[in-house]
């Protein structure tokens, strides 16, 4: 059964033992939490068997790892974090309730409190989400320090592409760009942030901005951008004294062929347009 090979996988792995313990403590101080707002800190009501707490929190703490290895939260890589691992979070703080209220009620107990019930569901996805999201902010915040001292940088085109490659920029070390901000001729995109990033302008006010920022680099992410736009663009950054680089094709990104972080200088052949540059070698040899 996959619950029951999944949790030797789990204590092989220190990092999931780990979030799994923090799961268990979770779920104690969601509970205790629980019945503290409830009870107005009466911690007697615990010993209370009108209201089964200890039941119902032994049966929590085998239900929730249960839960959570089903739903594959323990498979997770908690650094990229993303809303895909919260949504699967939530869904499985959701099944573990309901599956307590079965099996608390199947067991033939009585007197379940609903409010401490509804309490600990809501702390237990808060806790449980923190822990998961904390490596996310820690790598963040150590990614927006060092990319702080990397090469100022300006994108060129706010679409998916442009998104893409920003979090590539910001999530690769290696890379060492400082991404200043972005260009984009959409006047609905103006001012606004992705990734933290802010939308500057559009390329009319490109010049300036490279002089505005101490821009070193600008890096067009428009795949299907023409040959007048590369050749505007590269004008601008030849007078400014900026290097003008461009992210694969959009025939290399569907084909597989290069990643949207694998950026190049922009050369003649980008500049002059690939269809000018296939002459007939059989007319030439005549």
């Amino acid at each position: 059964m996959p619950i029951l090979t999944g949790f030797p996988h789990i204590l092989r792995n220190r990092k999931r033992w780990l979030l799994a313990t923090c799961d268990v403590v979770a779920v104690l101080l969601a509970n205790a939490l629980a019945v503290a707002l409830r009870f107005d800190f009466d911690w007697a009501a615990f010993g209370t068997r009108t209201y089964r707490i200890l039941d119902l929190v032994l049966l929590d703490l085998l239900v929730t790892p249960i839960m959570f290895q089903m739903s594959g939260l323990y498979q997770g890589y908690w650094k990229y974090a993303g809303l895909d691992d919260l949504n699967r979070l939530v869904r499985a703080v959701a099944a573990r309730t309901v599956v307590l209220i079965v099996v608390f009620y199947g067991l033939g107990f009585a007197g379940l409190s609903r409010a401490v019930l509804i309490i600990a569901t809501v702390l237990l996805l808060l806790i449980t989400g923190w822990v998961r999201l904390a490596p996310r902010f820690r790598f963040e915040l150590f990614s927006s320090r060092r990319s702080a001292a990397g090469v100022r940088a300006l994108i060129i085109g706010a679409g998916d592409t442009g998104e893409s490659l920003l979090r590539e920029l910001k999530k690769s070390p290696q890379m060492e760009y400082n991404p200043i901000g972005f260009i984009d001729d959409d006047p609905d995109k103006a001012g606004v942030k992705i990734h933290g990033v802010q939308v500057l302008g559009a390329t009319d006010r490109l010049e300036s901005l490279i002089k505005e920022y101490g821009v070193r680099e600008v890096i067009i992410a428009i795949p299907g951008a023409s040959t007048r736009t590369r050749q505007e663009i590269f004008e601008i950054c030849r007078r400014s004294g900026a290097r003008f680089k461009t992210v694969p094709t959009r025939g290399e990104l569907q084909r597989g062929a290069a990643r949207i972080s694998q950026i190049r200088l922009v050369d003649m052949e980008d500049l002059l347009g690939r269809d000018v540059v296939n002459l007939d070698q059989q007319i030439l040899r005549r």
